[in-house]
């Protein structure tokens, strides 16, 4: 059960990934990741009673297409702007407790990340 479980979460990741492909503007692929992440979180803690070997799954299948890049563009430099987003601009509209979550879930997305060091460059860039 867990394989199929990985593979409708791939099928799912990747969806969003040829969308986003066809897609000049990459706005929304961060935030659209974060939510998929919470959905498929949430279905694993309750209804496979949390088991490691479906959160493997979770994982194996967000590493398949949270390391494709989106035309030119990696998801670590996309996970970059995001983060220097939430942390410049949002405090502004969002309380610290959202922007506290928020930084939370990037980091779960950030652990899926093959080459981190991408992501640390794009952030030293922006800063």
């Amino acid at each position: 059960i867990a394989d199929r479980v990985k593979h409708h979460i791939t099928e799912a990741g990747m969806a969003l990934y040829m969308q986003q492909e066809a897609e000049s503007v990459k706005t929304t692929y961060v935030q659209d990741l974060l939510d998929m992440h919470d959905k498929y979180l949430q279905l694993v803690v309750s209804c496979f009673q949390d088991s490691q070997l479906f959160h493997k799954a979770l994982k194996d299948a967000f590493e398949v297409f949270v390391n494709k890049d989106i035309g030119k563009t990696q998801t670590a430099e996309l996970l970059s702007t995001f983060s220097d987003q939430i942390l410049k601009k949002s405090g502004e509209k969002m309380s610290e407790k959202e922007v506290e979550d928020t930084l939370e879930r990037l980091v779960r997305l950030f652990t899926f990340l093959s080459d981190k060091d991408v992501f640390a460059e794009a952030y030293r860039k922006q800063l």
